[in-house]
């Protein structure tokens, strides 16, 4: 399944949902514009269903302060329910982003270097 939707300079792409698993791709900045649609696209996906949701950030080199609370609000939301987050291959700014708000401390974080999840440091 392959599901494109083009704004901006935002790019959302479903890569693959199965009945427990949801993969998503985005390219682009997580400016506060961006991390509105980004929490609408997966919400309309209906995300809660799914038992891991991974977001492929490889593509993405900026997050804003509204996308880290996008990102904490999609997480309580899954975590509530026993799902995870998954954030994939972070750029190393991402990464650093991610860190420096303790965000890596809290969601699964796969790099493409160990393709582990474990927290990039």
């Amino acid at each position: 399944m392959l599901s494109r939707h083009k704004k901006r300079d935002f790019l959302f792409q479903v890569v693959q949902a199965s009945e427990k698993t949801l993969d998503v791709r985005i390219q682009g900045n997580l400016d506060e514009k961006n991390s509105s649609q980004l929490q609408q696209e997966i919400e309309d996906l209906e995300y809660l269903k799914y038992s891991q949701v991974t977001i492929d950030m490889s593509e993405v080199a900026f997050l804003s302060s509204a996308a880290i609370t996008t990102m904490i609000r999609l997480y309580k939301k899954l975590s509530a329910k026993g799902a995870d987050l998954i954030i994939e291959n972070p750029q190393p700014t991402v990464a650093k982003i991610l860190h420096m708000t303790r965000l890596d401390t809290q969601l699964k974080i796969i790099s493409l270097d160990t393709q582990d999840a474990k927290p990039i440091k």
